[in-house]
């Protein structure tokens, strides 16, 4: 993809820029331009049909090879944002699944209380930890040897 929009502006550049060298050499011609205010109907039509088509031909060549460029940037654009909202909407997802969390409250005392949102989290970790405490004694207790190892925190 990067090669192509490579290829497509190195092309526009040089249809444009040759079209710009072309001009002034077919304007200034000996064979179109004089010098008298006298014109020349034949030689103005063919020299209006000779720039027409030459230089017309590499402008209209040089605005295709534009547009071309045009709609792959685009293209190119489309899906950037595409994946960009799709990131934030997953984002929302997260955020109202974590505010959707509800668990009871840990403490004997406070029972009735339900911990919502990122708290739950918290809730769930103490969880952890006192299942992983519970599980070491059993472990001590018993003398399985089981391989669980307390971190730090």
């Amino acid at each position: 993809m990067i090669i192509t929009r490579r290829i497509i502006i190195f092309l526009c550049i040089f249809f444009a820029a040759a079209a710009l060298i072309a001009v002034p050499f077919i304007l200034f011609d000996s064979a179109y331009f004089k010098t008298s205010f006298q014109i020349d109907d034949k030689l103005a039509a063919s020299f209006g049909d000779f720039f027409g088509g030459f230089v017309g031909t590499i402008f209209s060549i040089t605005s295709t090879l534009l547009l071309i460029y045009t709609v792959l940037t685009q293209h190119l654009e489309s899906s950037k944002n595409a994946t960009r909202d799709r990131f934030f909407k997953m984002l929302d997802y997260h955020n109202e699944n974590v505010r959707g969390l509800r668990i009871p409250s840990l403490d004997a005392a406070t029972i009735d209380l339900i911990e919502e949102g990122r708290r739950a989290f918290v809730v769930y970790k103490i969880q952890l930890k006192r299942l992983l405490e519970a599980i070491t004694a059993v472990d001590v207790e018993l003398n399985a040897s089981l391989p669980i190892t307390v971190s730090p925190r």
